[in-house]
Order: structure tokens, then C-alpha cells, then sequence
């Protein structure tokens, strides 16, 4: 079962921030904004609610609040609510600092050349590559040292799979919580061994 919690200012007790969650959810360091020491500006406002009403009210009240930095309202929440990165705005600043970070002034992905360009690995590095390659099996086949994982979305549909990070990645799903916790966004998880 799911909550709607706020975070509420000392001075003044509006919310600074709405959040959906279970469990410690609304204790944990990991939102974007801080977490209030004094645990009584911490309010759950709905509990006992199932996966969608919870999202459903968190986008209600984020929407009533408004977000400060679209200027809607007070909010430091920087999404619309009900999971994911709907709604997210970053500043055109953050853009540009993003895209030189990742192709620099000369639009080359990482800044510039690859960094063994015209270079050649010595005969010893080689050798080093080569034992890893072998050590992870198939003759250094990386699918063949991946661990298998069956993953059942929320709506109880299974599917068996290699490599969950990348699973994670494409459909918006938490790895590090899915791996730690077994679940994460609805969809959970295990590891098949053998």
C-alpha cells in the first residue's frame, strides 16, 4: 500500500514538497530537495492507497501547490508527480552544460579524439585483455556472462532476460532498486541462477 506525504517549512508549516511512496520513502535523502530534520514537518496526508490513486493524488496536489521552477506555484517539486520525469524542465543552462560536457567545443562525443587514437596497446596489455575475455567464458563472449533475470511488469506479464540494466534504462525503471529491493516502479525482478 502507497502514501501522499508533503514535506511542510518550519516557519510558515505550506509544503515545500509532495511525494508518493511506501515504506521509508519519505524519510529517504534520495528526493531532490533536503529532508526536514524535525520529523513532524513530515505529513502523510493519504495512506493505505493503491499504486495509481497514490500518483493520482500526488499529481493532484503538485498541480494545486504549482512548481516554483515553472513558476506555477511553491513547490520544489520538479516533476508532475505519478512517476517518472513527466513534466521535468531543465534550464537552458543546464542544456549546455550537459552538451559540452558530453561533446565539448569541437562536437566530438567526450570532449575530443578517443583517447587511443594512433596508439597501440602494448603486447603485455593485450595479453591482460585477453585473460579477462577468457576468464568471463565463450571465448570472451559478454551475453554468455550476463546473468539471466525474470521481470514481471505491473501488470503480472513475465519475461525472461540478459542484461537488466539496460532493460532498466529503456523503460524508465530504477536498476539500483530493482536490484536491491527486487521491485521498483511496479515491476520487480529475480535473478535465475545457472
Amino acid at each position: 500500500m502507497y502514501y501522499v506525504y508533503a514535506y511542510l517549512r518550519a516557519k510558515d508549516n505550506r509544503p515545500y514538497y509532495i511525494g508518493k511512496g511506501k515504506g521509508p520513502r519519505a524519510y529517504a535523502k534520495e528526493h531532490n530537495v533536503s529532508v526536514p530534520n524535525n520529523k513532524d514537518q513530515i505529513v502523510f496526508w493519504h495512506e493505505n492507497l493503491s499504486d495509481d490513486d497514490a500518483k493520482s493524488m500526488e499529481v493532484f496536489y503538485i498541480s494545486m501547490f504549482g512548481r516554483k521552477d515553472i513558476g506555477t506555484g511553491f513547490l520544489y517539486n520538479r516533476t508532475d508527480g505519478g512517476d517518472g520525469t513527466s513534466g521535468l524542465q531543465h534550464s537552458d543552462e543546464y542544456k549546455e552544460r550537459l552538451r559540452q560536457e558530453a561533446f565539448g567545443n569541437n562536437g566530438n562525443f567526450g570532449g575530443g579524439d578517443p583517447p587511443m587514437l594512433g596508439m597501440k596497446h602494448s603486447d603485455s596489455t593485450i595479453a591482460k585483455m585477453s585473460n579477462a575475455a577468457q576468464k568471463r567464458g565463450n571465448n570472451g563472449n559478454h551475453v554468455a556472462s550476463m546473468k539471466r533475470w525474470v521481470v514481471t511488469d505491473p501488470d503480472g506479464n513475465t519475461l525472461t532476460l540478459f542484461g537488466l540494466r539496460d532493460f532498466c534504462k529503456n523503460n524508465d525503471i530504477g536498476y539500483q532498486n530493482i536490484v536491491k529491493r527486487g521491485h521498483s516502479k511496479g515491476w520487480k525482478a529475480r535473478k535465475v541462477e545457472g
